[in-house]
């Protein structure tokens, strides 16, 4: 009984290459940055070159910054976007 316990799930990296230490890319920001945006209806969105992840724990909030501030922020990410809007827009 012990020995079977001891096989089963094992936590480790999955197989399939070298790990990735190179930090994603940003190939296009929507709308350009630096544009003059007054009034953002549609998402922010920052394209990657690779797929991205979620920080641990979440708190993309807390680490994307819009200028001028003047709400919160909803911000989403999908696969290899990151999408910012204000929380009531």
């Amino acid at each position: 009984m012990l020995a079977a316990l001891a096989a089963c799930a094992v936590i480790e990296q999955p197989p399939g290459g070298p790990p990735d230490f190179e930090a994603p890319v940003i190939v296009s920001i929507t709308p350009d940055s630096g544009a003059v945006v007054p009034d953002l209806d549609d998402a922010l969105k920052i394209q990657f070159d690779e797929v991205i992840s979620e920080t641990s724990g979440g708190g993309l909030e807390r680490l994307v910054r819009l200028s001028p501030r003047t709400e919160e922020l909803s911000v989403d990410w999908k696969r290899t976007a990151i999408h910012i809007k204000p929380k009531n827009g």
